[in-house]
């Protein structure tokens, strides 16, 4: 997570909240117009008061700033870790959401409600740029290109080199 800490730069200003062994960023964003109050980079146990405590924390933060709407989590970056899972925790699409199946009980028993839900879905499609594909890779394995397909426990090993790979791509452009 520690490379996801440099989105921090673009919010106004953020704090890290600590309570036990659970973390959370408080993080004021006044760009965004509806709730510019928001919690991200989160990560807490399986263990309510230990969650209650943190957002006790981040409420109390929260209203000392002045704000009374504290909305998350959101984390700035393009591997989704911005938003939950909230079912179908056994169905895993890499690079989707991969929180525990309690973070979304957790906040819901705190109180907290959904604002916005989004739906991921595998759509088969028959495409005809597929077989387009296929000569490309013809191609480019004839020049000498290596293409591996990774699964389960090997592609979690590789994931931190293309996480690397795509955060130095994308190093100086805001999306």
């Amino acid at each position: 997570m520690s490379k996801e800490l440099d989105i921090l730069q673009l919010a106004d200003d953020y704090e890290k909240v600590t309570y036990k062994d659970a973390q959370a960023y408080l993080i004021i964003n006044k760009k965004i117009k509806e709730y510019n109050c928001l919690f991200g980079l989160i990560d807490f146990p399986n263990d309510y008061e230990t969650a209650k405590g943190l957002f006790d924390l981040l409420e109390r933060k929260a209203l000392e700033r002045g704000y009374h709407h504290l909305v998350g989590p959101v984390n700035y970056c393009t591997w989704m870790s911005y938003r939950w899972t909230i079912s179908n925790f056994d169905c895993k699409l890499f690079p989707d959401c991969t929180n525990p199946a309690y973070y979304p009980q957790t906040v819901e028993k705190l109180g907290y409600r959904q604002l916005y839900t989004y739906r991921s879905a595998v759509v088969n499609t028959n495409n005809p740029l597929y077989a387009l594909g296929d000569v490309i890779l013809k191609q480019k394995q004839k020049e000498g290109f290596v293409f591996r397909l990774f699964e389960r426990e090997e592609m979690y090993a590789m994931a931190r080199e293309v996480y690397d790979i795509s955060i130095d791509a994308f190093r100086g452009s805001y999306l």
